[in-house]
């Protein structure tokens, strides 16, 4: 998600590239396809080979995604008046008042795009279930045995408490994406996760199967 701002970025330059008189244009382009291969396989590696878990837990990072999309797609509006201006097209705006046109024009564009991504794009989103927790009757025992993430493995200085300080035999672990088998079970200080010898293999063939099936 780190990279949204790479991308906006080369949209931005590959706008302001059409304010300007053509010539290299062509060449900036170029330029910028490479730079976008280099994130994509930047972030396929990363995503595959050093991320070992991602949560999404709301879809604000995408809705602001595409709001970051509005002022880009704003300054196209504003180039593409900027550059009609005396060509022919029914206006011809002289001196320092084309500035002023396509400045409001922007600023138009921003916020009819952002209406339109706060109250007609809602309307076509489904919407959830209104399903009830199965998590609900579960005490923390049963939910932190078959859930890695628990209430103390989580909390870094909790860990450090408790195999420097209370001296627990053994210390409560502190919870890392793909780590899950150095976790200990230590009833006494709330921790019940054990991972089960072989489940990742386990789940690692399961999805090797499913990408099969579905190619």
């Amino acid at each position: 998600m780190g990279r949204y701002a790479d991308i906006l970025l080369n949209i931005l330059l590959g706008i302001l590239i059409f304010y300007f008189p053509g010539g290299y244009t062509w060449k900036l382009f170029f330029g910028m396809a490479i730079s976008h291969c280099y994130i994509y396989v930047h972030d396929h590696f990363r995503v595959l080979r050093s991320s070992p878990a991602c949560t999404f837990a709301t879809m604000d990072i995408d809705w602001w995604s595409q709001a970051m999309c509005a002022p880009c797609c704003a300054l196209i509006l504003s180039c593409l008046i900027f550059k009609a201006n005396g060509q022919g097209f029914g206006y011809d705006v002289q001196g320092d008042m084309i500035v002023v046109v396509t400045f409001c024009a922007f600023w138009a564009h921003v916020v009819v795009h952002l209406l339109l991504l706060r109250t007609v794009v809602p309307l076509f989103g489904k919407q959830e279930p209104d399903a009830a927790d199965p998590n609900n009757d579960l005490t923390y025992k049963e939910l932190n045995s078959s859930v890695a993430q628990g209430w103390f493995s989580v909390n870094p200085i909790h860990c450090l408490r408790s195999e420097h300080i209370y001296e627990h035999t053994p210390p409560c672990r502190y919870f890392v994406g793909g780590r899950e088998q150095l976790l200990e079970v230590n009833e006494k200080i709330g921790c019940y996760f054990k991972e089960e010898e072989g489940s990742c293999e386990t789940e690692d063939n399961e999805s090797f199967e499913a990408q099969k099936t579905i190619s």
